[in-house]
């Protein structure tokens, strides 16, 4: 009896562990496509793949591990939001608001993140190849282990961001 017991709590253990668990509110996911308007909501893990959340308020959102590839996020506040390991590729964020956002290990590859506001953000490891960055504010955000393959950080502000390599970037001195 005591083995027949141990062997159904191994089988349901491993099947509970194995089984992928939606962690994201269905509630706060449906409200914020119907109203883009979903502050401090729980959506870890949503699939938000091409939505259209141009000016969304996602402030204080929970984002990590959301597939938002694709999505149109083009003014959209999400200040402080965490999009930890979310998928951001190709994503249109065109003036949106990430200012003290977290988005280290996220996929941003691929994403337009023109006249983007990311103050005081953790990309670390974060995946930013072939961004679009054109007059994005990055000044004290954490850049390092980041990959900026095929970015131009010309036209971008960095001042007192850390870098990849780890070093702060200075700006240069006008003679």
């Amino acid at each position: 009896m005591k083995l027949k017991f141990v062997t159904h709590l191994t089988l349901l253990t491993t099947f509970s562990l194995a089984a992928p668990v939606a962690a994201f509110n269905p509630n706060h996911l449906m409200r914020l496509l119907q109203t883009k308007e979903c502050q401090m909501c729980n959506l870890s893990g949503a699939d938000l793949k091409n939505a259209n959340l141009s000016e969304a308020n996602l402030r204080g959102a929970y984002l990590e591990n959301a597939d938002l590839s694709g999505a149109d996020l083009s003014g959209a506040q999400l200040i402080g939001a965490n999009l930890r390991n979310a998928n951001l590729s190709n994503t249109n964020l065109i003036g949106a608001n990430l200012q003290r956002a977290y988005l280290n290990n996220a996929n941003l590859s691929g994403a337009d993140l023109s006249y983007v506001r990311l103050n005081q953000a953790f990309l670390i490891k974060t995946n930013l190849n072939n961004a679009r960055l054109f007059g994005a504010n990055l000044i004290q955000a954490n850049l390092r282990d980041a990959e900026l393959t095929g970015v131009d950080l010309n036209n971008v502000t960095l001042t007192g961001t850390m870098m990849p390599d780890g070093k702060i970037y200075k700006d240069k001195q006008k003679d």
